[in-house]
């Protein structure tokens, strides 16, 4: 029987898995092999670092999953390819051979891309099970000592959808929690325009950009800016030379103290639903 190896056991792994098992029935064995054996809605942990959400929530088997279904499960890692020999070695040792190989191990955050990027530097992150959960502890001290706040993107991401969910989730607990008046929020984006989203623009996305930015009014007593540079450092103070290109990698808030304004290049402001925006060729100011 043809033998068809699934590499990676989240939403490209058991999505490929699962439609592979409903189209071929008998024809094909199917074998996913993961380094982890519970499945992690990934999109749902924007709602973990605001309480709305536990892991347990949005966590369930993938093993006992997979089983039911009639898909072989294996928990290892893979190491190895050899396309000649049509096989992976897997880090306790074992070989498997295959047909037909599928790799969907997704992706990896490569935090040094910047200086002071990532959870163990300076920013937060929202990427991964133990980071949401981190930015949640950290949310709590914010919300004790509540104030600036720069949510945004670094140079390689891709799509900006989970961003602006965070960004307005952000928004709105700091004013249930009636901190808003205490909190400027900055939005860094790599985007040719507000709403494009990333991966070649959305459609739909002008209507949601007017729907969520256009409306706010100097009478909020906390308003959004929005910065169209490119991120090049992170730490207690952020340099940002230059312009953002296409794509950039989003990261959660970080509470920072400027000794000057943040920027003045692309700052955009609403008053009166219109908008109007002031260009100059200063970038960042402060040291990194």
């Amino acid at each position: 029987m043809t033998t068809i190896l699934v590499l990676g056991g989240n939403f490209g792994g058991m999505t490929s898995a699962f439609e592979l098992q409903r189209k071929l029935r008998m024809q094909a064995r199917v074998v996913v092999v993961s380094r982890q054996k519970e499945f992690v809605y990934i999109p749902s942990l924007i709602w973990v670092p605001f309480g709305r959400r536990s892991l347990k929530d949005i966590t369930f088997s993938a093993e006992a999953t997979f089983r039911k279904a009639g898909i072989e499960f294996v928990l290892d890692e893979a190491t190895r390819i050899n396309p000649e020999a049509s096989t992976v070695r897997l880090a306790s040792g074992r070989e498997l051979s295959y047909d037909f190989l599928i790799i969907a191990t997704g992706a990896e955050l490569v935090w040094d891309s910047l200086p002071g990027l990532g959870p163990r530097a300076f920013t937060h992150s929202i990427f991964t099970p133990p980071d949401a959960e981190a930015t949640y502890a950290s949310f709590q001290k914010f919300l004790e000592a509540p104030g600036p706040a720069v949510i945004g993107a670094v140079p390689g991401a891709s799509c900006m959808g989970a961003g602006y969910e965070y960004l307005f989730n952000f928004d709105r607990y700091v004013r249930k929690h009636r901190v808003r008046n205490q909190v400027p929020i900055t939005w860094v984006t790599p985007e040719p325009r507000l709403g494009h989203f990333g991966i070649g623009g959305i459609r739909g996305g002008e209507l949601m950009r007017r729907a969520s930015f256009l409306p706010m009014t100097p009478t909020d007593t906390g308003h959004f800016r929005i910065s169209s540079q490119r991120v090049s450092r992170c730490g207690s103070r952020i340099r940002s030379p230059g312009r953002y290109p296409s794509a950039c990698r989003r990261q959660a808030f970080r509470r920072t103290k400027w000794r000057k304004p943040p920027w003045r290049t692309s700052d955009v402001s609403w008053r009166a639903n219109r908008v109007s925006r002031a260009n100059s060729s200063a970038a960042f100011r402060g040291c990194a």
